[in-house]
């Protein structure tokens, strides 16, 4: 199930986050990883690929739609079409509104 509340190690639930992301399927991954979200309110969500500094790798297609699940799709690749090295990468998901939800997804060689 994907999880939509923050602060619940606080004893209480917090915010509705405005997205629900699913973990990326495979992962690890090789080639290609696919992550479903659904946003939970209109607006623009950004897809952004950081490395584990925090670094840009990748602007990943922008949505602008409403409710419903959608998918976006990583190739191992960054915003220049180049490889990037195995390793630990974070997917970032950034609605217009509400708080920006992160995936862990490992690429291997």
């Amino acid at each position: 199930m994907i999880a939509r509340w923050d602060g619940l190690s606080q004893g209480g639930p917090g915010p509705v986050t405005s997205l629900a992301v699913a973990p990326n399927q495979p992962n690890p991954f090789a080639q290609q990883t696919r992550i479903d979200y659904t946003p939970v309110s209109d607006g623009a969500v950004a897809i952004l690929v950081l490395d584990l500094n925090g670094r840009h790798v990748r602007n990943l297609p922008e949505t602008f739609l409403g409710f419903g699940r959608r998918s976006t799709v990583w190739d191992g690749r960054d915003d220049d079409n180049r490889r990037v090295p195995a390793g630990v990468y974070y997917v970032r998901f950034v609605p217009e509104t509400g708080e920006p939800v992160s995936r862990k997804v490992v690429l291997v060689p």
